[in-house]
């Protein structure tokens, strides 16, 4: 049946009208992602810094944060764990560390940890598929409480924030930090199916075989999603090999330098006399690749992502 003109008009009208409603809704969850990706970022670098106790005081004291920082060691294989919890606005931010090479005797241990390239039976979660030896070691020490610092375990205290907030649950995590982040991930969407939960890793490396994947893929849909952001240039996203059983999964991401990569030819190193500028200049390169690409991503005029970053205004509340 044809319509009239003034029929057509309106229903033209409408149909505009909730085209301009879908777009909004499409931008808002466009700045509220990227909003995330800022958060988390700056997150998972603070977790890293030496004055990180202080910065959280801060954001304790200028808008209320509660917040932890643990650090989880094994004395027998002298490997580090470093984790913070933060609440921000009813939602719930957990960032593990990655390996701090510079880190003194731990750094060098948590290096070789994550060469225990062996696929082990995977303990969290639904227990589905085999799971990096070196990550599940690493995230078990945040599971028990240390019996001689006496440091409460991240399910303990992860418990009681669940029951005093119900936000979303929000994990992280760079490079190693961003394996334990989804191998954790399994873990609390099988303690607390209802809630929702966003994993979003930066740079992380393969956790899992095919079946610990395909686990996490069942689990992605309105109450369970996973992004991880790797920059191009850095091969650690691609480690441990698929030759091995490992796998990614989640929404890729890509990152691109901004910098001109500096070429590196062992070759030249050996005949050129300037061999330590050489290497500096490569070890620069590698830092840029590896860490600072994803401050790209970061937006300073977030007041959380500010404060996590170290500018907070003693005169001025941001």
């Amino acid at each position: 049946m044809l319509k009239d003109s003034n029929e057509l008009s309106s229903l033209s009208r409408v149909n505009r009208n909730y085209g301009k409603i879908q777009m909004g809704e499409y931008y808002k969850g466009m700045i509220h992602m990227e909003l995330l990706y800022s958060r988390l970022w700056a997150l998972s670098k603070v977790v890293y810094k030496k004055n990180v106790v202080k910065i959280l005081k801060e954001l304790d004291y200028k808008f209320g944060c509660e917040s932890f920082y643990l650090k989880y060691c094994d004395k027998a294989d002298h490997v580090e764990q470093k984790v913070v919890l933060l609440v921000y606005e009813n939602d719930i931010y957990i960032s593990f560390a990655g390996t701090d090479v510079f880190n003194g005797l731990h750094g060098m241990y948590d290096w070789a940890n994550n060469f225990k390239l062996i696929p082990m039976k995977n303990k969290f979660g639904s227990k589905q598929g085999r799971v990096h030896l070196g990550f599940m070691r690493s995230l078990e020490l945040t599971l028990h409480k240390q019996p001689h610092t006496n440091i409460p375990s991240i399910l303990d205290i992860l418990d009681r924030l669940v029951n005093d907030y119900d936000g979303t649950i929000y994990l992280t995590g760079h490079s190693k930090g961003g394996a334990l982040a989804i191998l954790f991930a399994s873990l609390v969407k099988e303690k607390y199916p209802d809630r929702e939960i966003d994993v979003i890793t930066y740079g992380a490396p393969k956790a899992g075989d095919k079946y610990f994947v395909r686990e996490i893929d069942d689990y992605i849909g309105d109450k369970f999603s996973y992004t991880r952001f790797i920059n191009v240039r850095d091969i650690s996203s691609d480690f441990p090999s698929k030759y091995f059983g490992y796998h990614h999964t989640g929404k890729l991401i890509k990152m691109y330098p901004r910098i001109k990569r500096i070429p590196y030819y062992p070759n030249q190193l050996r005949l050129n006399p300037s061999v330590a500028k050489k290497v500096q200049l490569f070890l620069t390169d590698f830092k840029s690749t590896h860490f600072k690409v994803y401050n790209q991503l970061l937006d300073m005029n977030d007041p959380l992502t500010r404060a996590l970053n170290g500018h907070v205004s003693e005169n001025k509340v941001l």
